[in-house]
């Protein structure tokens, strides 16, 4: 707009951030336990053994590291798409269309691995959800139902907002960590040794 009319130019759209330091920190936390928490520990124990345990103290330290550098680039650069621009910042626009490119594909394939575990939990209960495959157990026709029914609520939820998304997060962060606190104690109790 001019100056002559007298109207004001607009001001640039700027990123609203609506949620406080306790959802954030749940909606990383709740990320982080994701929903192969029972999972990886049975693969790296089946696979590695007592050295799983090493494995898991490894990995550990080496998140730690690199969350450490995020957070850094994170205050640095506070913009949306911080995992492209960063690369893009640093490197170049080839390192930020890559970088771009895998957050999408990371992102576009994390609903399916959520819903699938679900599936998978659920399965133990309901047998029917999954049949054998041959080289190991597949989703039948009414556990493709139940998964696609599942990945249009995810979507939903979403797309309900960003404050009713973490009011979600919340209680599911709270029972990721109270379960496996319980299960954990239980067995450690019950174990004898």
């Amino acid at each position: 707009m001019s100056a002559t009319n007298g109207a004001t130019a607009p001001t640039p759209e700027t990123l609203q951030r609506s949620l406080g330091l306790r959802s954030l920190t749940l909606a990383v936390v709740t990320s982080t336990i994701g929903s192969g928490w029972l999972f990886a520990p049975l693969y790296a124990a089946r696979f590695a053994g007592p050295a799983s345990l090493l494995a898991w103290l490894l990995g550990g330290l080496m998140t730690f590291a690199l969350a450490l550098v995020f957070a850094e680039l994170g205050a640095l650069v506070p913009s949306s798409g911080a995992l492209a621009q960063i690369p893009l910042l640093s490197h170049g626009r080839w390192a930020g269309f890559i970088g771009g490119w895998c957050a999408w594909i990371a992102y576009l394939t994390l609903p399916t691995i959520e819903v699938l575990a679900m599936v998978q939990y659920l399965a133990s209960s309901f047998p029917w959800l999954t049949a054998d495959g041959g080289q190991g157990q597949v989703l039948s026709g009414a556990g493709l139902g139940i998964a696609a029914a599942l990945l249009v609520l995810m979507a939903w939820i979403n797309l309900a907002g960003v404050s009713w998304l973490a009011r979600w997060i919340d209680g599911l962060t709270s029972w990721k960590l109270v379960v496996p606190l319980l299960v954990s104690l239980s067995l450690m109790a019950t174990a004898g040794h």
